[in-house]
């Protein structure tokens, strides 16, 4: 499925001809600083909290992404280039996560 596809690594060329064509044309229409948007890790994190959001924790398959996401972001924040101290995420229940300072 592909709205499940991370969008970091949906960088990558189309198999088809006509869905090289369509990315490419929705490439060099938003530019190159929107683009970067499109790939970021950042950003594709907040897409994937948004359909959270959306969506809610109703299954163990929703929990366990919202886990993964949740420690996906602790480790993007505490990664070479950020100032902020390491911080571990810890999901004891849905709808509640502990934030510890390590």
């Amino acid at each position: 499925d592909d709205e499940d596809e991370p969008l970091d690594e949906a960088d990558t060329t189309p198999d088809s001809l006509e869905d090289q064509t369509l990315k490419r044309d929705i490439e060099d229409a938003v530019g190159n600083e929107l683009r970067e948007t499109f790939y970021a890790p950042q950003y594709r994190m907040a897409r994937q909290l948004f359909d959270i959001a959306l969506d809610g924790i109703r299954t163990n398959v929703a929990f366990e992404e919202a886990h993964e996401l949740m420690k996906e972001w602790a480790e993007f924040q505490s990664g070479p280039t950020s100032s902020s101290p390491k911080t571990e995420i810890a999901l004891s229940a849905p709808y509640k996560y502990t934030r510890r300072r390590c």
